[in-house]
């Protein structure tokens, strides 16, 4: 049987649309975003982000750490975890996911403007958003940032296609849209309030509120739905009571906003007077009872742009002033389309289609002008060295000495698969050298190092105590960090001597800031290879079951192993740690290996059995 097919290939080029301007603006948007993506290493914000989403920690690991040392929600870090897991795990992985939305967005812009305005005028967005520098700094982050920026657009975006055509199709998707915001960043419900006070005063003064208040409640079930996960971090955040941001003042303010609009002065003052033209034309607008004939997407513009300024930006002012500051450029971050929106409304109003070709490109090329030959982006290296700090330090290190950081419990991730990983501690370094005046036969060889804004500066009473008990032998300085080594004076030139067994001796785990190891779930720890003469030997260990009340009357139970013989297994006690001494005599001179079990681990209603290993 013979089968003649027949494909014309100039109705299928026909039937391909492909708008060559904006894909010339996204993979230039792209570019900008791409280059050099892992050209600055990763400062501390980054590492802890590096360390939250190591594919290798179980789900509770990775769970503890989003709860308990960052402050984002679990979305963007649980996302780049399981990515990581698949790709591979690295600073450029991490980055990408940024750039990735970050790029995402312009398209989105160009969405957003056409939907309001006309396609014009959503190439001017996707420009202004393409060229901003902070959106090309943040891209380049691995932080959620630029994750927050699509969402917020991508929803602003729906809420629109929404207004103009309302059906549960569509109510459904914008749900999931605005559900997504917050669990980019908690800051995030403020723009949930923004677009649905929009909606809300749309329909109001439309009078369609009644036919449409059955899509406003299927919304906000769905967000509720989104947002049930964030509860736990919303408590925990909830209960900060002191933060690092200096406190809230004009010029702090105004710096945030100059910083947001991309650090150049004739563009942040272009884009504070849009602003204030078009919130001044929205208030008029708003006020003439005929602007309510207008069409819905027109009414909903204005109605965006003055909810935006008093929730979004408002708000966060307000709270900044009344209690902890919160006056941080990339806290703002959901606003950022407010200041595109606002020049690009005012443009629209003039339609003077020269003033929109030079004013979008003189902000192009100052910005571009900026970003290559100002800021130096691509070739300068601004932030902290730390990877090439910790490269220093492992080369160096010997006789498994201590390592203390300010910074210690995020650095570790920096010196994994190292023998420092397991010996490190985060303490500063007057308290460290306070503790070691208070307790002198705690006196040891050991490294110190820090950064990130924190040069090396002790108190004049410490400063004195190091230089009379200690001899610093080698120094490493990077950008914005150091690191020291110190010998104790007099045993310059001594060969280590042997030691007894500590928890230090067991590879491959990490002791936390208060000196203990936690298992959060069933695991064994070894101690490296002993050998051991023959004789008699006590083993020493304390450790703490977790939570105070025993989950099922059970606490967590600890086996103790010698090889394959066991040498103890009993419950730990919770409000204190348990003392356990094993007695044991080795009768032959086979190599031995002391391992600890966590047997027990068990969640029922939100409790967790867990436990920690204090001192062996």
């Amino acid at each position: 049987m013979n089968v003649n097919v027949n494909i014309s290939t100039n109705k299928i080029i026909k039937n391909i649309n492909v708008d060559v301007v904006l894909l010339l603006i996204i993979c230039f948007g792209a570019f900008l975003r791409l280059y050099m993506l892992d050209f600055q290493e990763p400062w501390l914000d980054e590492i802890s982000t590096f360390q939250v989403t190591d594919p290798t920690l179980s789900f509770k690991e990775s769970n503890w750490l989003i709860m308990n040392r960052d402050g984002f929600p679990h979305f963007y870090f649980l996302s780049i975890k399981y990515l990581s897991a698949v790709f591979g795990h690295s600073i450029f992985l991490l980055r990408f996911f940024s750039a990735f939305f970050g790029t995402l967005t312009i398209y989105y812009v160009f969405k957003l403007f056409k939907e309001l305005f006309n396609k014009n005028y959503g190439y001017v967005g996707a420009v202004l958003l393409a060229v901003n520098y902070f959106h090309i700094f943040h891209s380049q982050e691995a932080r959620c940032y630029t994750v927050l920026a699509f969402f917020v657009v991508f929803a602003t975006y729906k809420t629109i296609v929404f207004l103009k055509e309302s059906n549960y199709r569509n109510a459904v998707v914008l749900g999931i849209a605005l559900g997504l915001i917050p669990n980019a960043h908690p800051l995030g419900f403020l723009n949930i309030a923004v677009l649905f006070s929009t909606m809300g005063m749309v329909f109001l003064t439309t009078k369609k509120l009644k036919e449409h208040i059955k899509y406003l409640l299927v919304m906000l079930a769905i967000i509720l739905i989104c947002a049930l996960p964030l509860l736990p971090k919303l408590l925990v955040l909830s209960s900060i009571q002191s933060f690092w941001i200096p406190e809230a003042n004009y010029e702090n303010i105004k710096t945030a906003f100059f910083e947001l609009t991309g650090s150049i002065n004739s563009i942040f003052y272009i884009y504070v007077f849009g602003l204030m033209i078009s919130l001044l034309f929205a208030v008029v607008f708003l006020l003439k009872k005929s602007s309510y004939k207008k069409k819905i997407e027109e009414i909903a513009l204005n109605y965006l742009l003055l909810f935006w300024l008093l929730i979004n930006i408002g708000v966060i002012i307000v709270k900044s002033y009344v209690s902890i500051s919160i006056i941080l450029n990339r806290y703002f971050t959901g606003a950022l389309v407010l200041f595109l929106l606002a020049l690009v409304y005012c443009l629209y109003l003039l339609k003077n289609r020269w003033l929109n070709i030079l004013l979008t490109t003189y902000i192009a090329l100052h910005s571009l002008w900026f970003l290559v030959y100002e800021k130096k982006h691509y070739t300068t290296v601004t932030k902290t060295q730390f990877v090439q700090l910790s490269q220093e330090i492992i080369k160096n290190y010997h006789n498994n000495e201590n390592v203390y950081s300010a910074y210690g419990f995020v650095m570790n991730i920096l010196f994994k698969n190292s023998p420092c990983y397991s010996n490190m501690r985060e303490i500063t370094f007057d308290d460290y050298l306070n503790n070691i005046r208070n307790n002198p036969k705690d006196k040891e060889n050991f490294w110190y190092f820090d950064g990130n804004f924190r040069p090396f500066n002790l108190t004049i009473e410490n400063q004195l105590f190091l230089e009379q008990n200690f001899v610093m032998d080698q120094q490493v300085e990077k950008l914005d960090c150091w690191a020291r080594h110190y010998i104790v004076k007099g045993s310059e030139g001594k060969i280590a001597e042997t030691h007894e067994l500590t928890l230090k001796e067991f590879p491959n785990i990490k002791i936390e800031g208060d000196n203990m190891h936690y298992m959060f779930q069933n695991a064994t720890i070894k101690s490296k290879i002993l050998n051991l003469k023959k004789g008699k030997y006590a083993l020493e260990i304390e450790a703490k079951s977790f939570p105070e009340v025993p989950i099922n009357n059970e606490n967590a139970i600890l086996e103790v192993k010698l090889n394959d013989q066991k040498l103890w297994k009993g419950q730990l006690k919770t409000n204190e740690l348990t003392p356990i001494t094993v007695n044991f005599e080795i009768t032959d001179q086979n190599p031995k290996i002391i391992s600890l079990s966590f047997l027990n681990d068990v969640a029922v209603n939100d409790q967790d059995r867990n436990m920690a290993i204090k001192r062996v």
